[in-house]
């Protein structure tokens, strides 16, 4: 790790402790008033729309949402965060083809985001082809195919999250052995 990735990820661990530090004494305080208005802290989950969430996850989610730009930049800088949030993005929004054509995209409606991961991909030298779907709104798309880059993405970044996905990939990659 570089002397300035290594600033970073230290800043970084920093603030973590500090919203963890926060967060836990926020609970705490609201715990001890009793408010009316903090009765999801005796329940084990939260009801937002479309989701039902536990209380850790969506601490968690706040957490990370407020170190969002620190992560990023880290990301831009050091390959190992960039594979590691490319992994996954890739598990949320990533899609493995193994069939006439071989190739992993990623699809999304955040122009920024998906900007971002093309700098990453730039960083972990696998080339990819960046574009916008004419056949749904405001989609944008990364595109890797050919051989060499799909290896790489798998070294890289897979779909170890997302087994099914991974299984293809690897079926896409063993398709140029043959």
């Amino acid at each position: 790790m570089t002397p300035k990735s290594r600033q970073i990820y230290e800043n970084l661990l920093k603030r973590i402790s500090k919203l963890i530090k926060e967060t836990e004494e926020f609970f705490l305080e609201q715990l001890k008033t009793k408010e009316k208005n903090i009765h999801i802290y005796e329940c084990s989950t939260v009801t937002m729309p479309k989701y039902k969430i536990s209380l850790e996850r969506k601490i968690f989610l706040l957490i990370i949402l407020k170190l969002q730009k620190s992560i990023k930049k880290l990301c831009k800088i050091n390959k190992e965060f960039a594979s590691k949030y490319l992994e996954g993005i890739s598990a949320g929004e990533g899609t493995a083809y193994a069939k006439k054509i071989r190739y992993v995209r990623i699809e999304m409606r955040n122009p920024k985001e998906i900007n971002f991961l093309s700098k990453l991909f730039k960083l972990l030298e696998i080339n990819y082809i960046l574009g916008k779907r004419s056949t749904r709104k405001d989609m944008w798309w990364i595109y890797i195919s050919k051989e060499h880059n799909l290896k790489r993405f798998n070294d890289l970044i897979g779909f170890n999250l997302i087994p099914h996905r991974q299984r293809i990939l690897e079926q896409a990659i063993d398709y140029y052995k043959t």
